[in-house]
């Protein structure tokens, strides 16, 4: 089955996450503004954790479905 790789429109791309979004989503986990009606912070291994099982194992599962980031074109 041929997945998804990505949708463009004039402003954004969305994409499918990738091993090398560790780094940022740690980040972002790490934020407690970003994540406090996530549950608060997350540990970086509890990150690597969610990337690996949920997201990046459930493309493997569920081919053309999951969560995407999102990008704004002119700035990456």
């Amino acid at each position: 089955i041929d997945q998804p790789q990505g949708l463009e429109t004039a402003r954004c791309r969305l994409r499918r996450f990738t091993p090398d979004d560790r780094s940022w989503l740690r980040g972002l986990y790490a934020d407690e503004a970003v994540t406090r009606h996530l549950g608060g912070p997350r540990t970086p291994a509890e990150v690597d954790a969610m990337l690996e099982t949920r997201i990046l194992a459930y493309y493997q599962a569920h081919p053309g479905l999951g969560i995407w980031v999102t990008e704004e074109r002119a700035t990456g």
